[in-house]
């Protein structure tokens, strides 16, 4: 239902263009990382790399042994997209839609006001 809303497109578009730049890499501080234990023998690099190539994530510290620290997300769209589901890709798309909800707004507006 919360597609319905204009102002979904509007926070999109506030979101997508101001806070993302496409492809910005995102360092998180030492209270955000998930830690890890690989299996004894692996290295951190090692253990993930499967996974990585896969999912895109970076361990911090690869060459340890003994605790990963790692980090959910590589760049700043895919926590967009991820936590909020928005795209920078979206955002022609979003004028669009608060274009028409303007201009529908000011049409209706002298109906109204009789």
């Amino acid at each position: 239902m919360y597609r319905v809303s204009p102002f979904t497109y509007l926070i999109e578009g506030l979101f997508g263009q101001c806070l993302l730049v496409s492809g910005q890499a995102i360092i998180f501080m030492s209270a955000e990382l998930v830690p890890i234990v690989p299996p004894s023998g692996l290295s951190c690099a090692n253990y993930m790399d499967p996974f990585m190539s896969y999912a895109g994530e970076y361990p911090t510290n690869p060459n340890v042994t003994s605790s990963c620290l790692y980090c959910p997300f590589q760049m700043m769209d895919q926590y967009m997209y991820v936590g909020f589901n928005i795209e920078y890709a979206h955002h022609w798309h979003d004028v669009g839609i608060m274009l028409g909800v303007t201009l529908f707004n000011v049409s209706c507006a002298p109906c109204c006001s009789l």
